[in-house]
């Protein structure tokens, strides 16, 4: 009974909830694996935008800051359709 009550009304219920969660998080994902790089090995956009700040290179700054929004918008829009389509099977 109760995993009846959990697959039918609990999971379907929460399902538009967690599409919204995974499209607001992907920028954030690209910003927690620039902020690995830099920890980590000081490599990647990360590590060279580290490296920009500490040479005040203010244009290749501002250029990593146009790669991190170039890479966050197609995982954005890749969230947004697969949210749409669950919904769409959900009827929702």
């Amino acid at each position: 009974m109760r995993f009846a009550h959990l697959r039918y009304l609990v999971i379907p219920a929460t399902i538009p909830y967690f599409c919204t969660a995974a499209r607001l998080v992907a920028p954030s994902a690209v910003l927690g694996i620039m902020t690995a790089e830099w920890l980590s090995t000081g490599y990647g956009l990360g590590g060279a935008l580290d490296e920009a700040r500490g040479e005040l290179d203010f244009g290749m700054s501002w250029s990593i800051a146009f790669i991190t929004v170039l890479v966050s918008l197609p995982l954005v829009a890749l969230t947004s359709w697969i949210e749409r389509s669950i919904l769409r099977r959900y009827g929702r």
